[in-house]
């Protein structure tokens, strides 16, 4: 049962930055280089295009909108997180090269990636008090549920 917590904190941190790649990084998501302008406009009109920052900032917001959802939710203090957001960010960051890696087999990617939900999941219930375990669990449930529907 905790597996399922582990995979459904996992599955938060990939909804949020995979809804990144479906924005349209390099063709705006249509299908078209320059969104329907010419090159000679690319200076000033594709300047909202993302790019490799741009994509690191997306992830820092989406991060920020977990904090903000376990902050209120888990009635958290300061330093709760604080450590709760170095130990998403870390994980964020683990389970970009993890997917980056292209040697590691689809099975040898889901073991790491199990791993890397789970020492998340154990490192943020290690700073919690027992109630805000149990809404922890609940949340982690809710996302889960989430999850299922798509």
């Amino acid at each position: 049962m905790k597996a399922v917590g582990f995979y459904s904190l996992f599955f938060i941190l990939m909804a949020f930055t995979s809804l990144e790649a479906q924005v349209g990084y390099g063709n705006n998501g249509y299908g078209r280089r320059n969104s329907g302008f010419n090159n000679s406009n690319n200076g000033s009109m594709m300047s909202n295009q993302p790019n490799g920052m741009d994509s690191q900032k997306a992830a820092q917001i989406n991060i920020d909108k977990i904090i903000v959802k376990l902050k209120t939710d888990l009635n958290l203090d300061d330093l709760q997180v604080f450590g709760i957001t170095k130990v998403i960010t870390d994980s964020n960051k683990s389970r970009e090269v993890a997917l980056k890696k292209n040697e590691a087999s689809q099975d040898d990617l889901i073991k790491e990636l199990a791993a890397i939900s789970e020492k998340t999941n154990r490192e943020i219930n290690s700073m919690l008090s027992k109630a805000q375990k149990v809404k922890y669990k609940a949340y982690i449930d809710e996302v889960e549920l989430e999850q299922r529907k798509r």
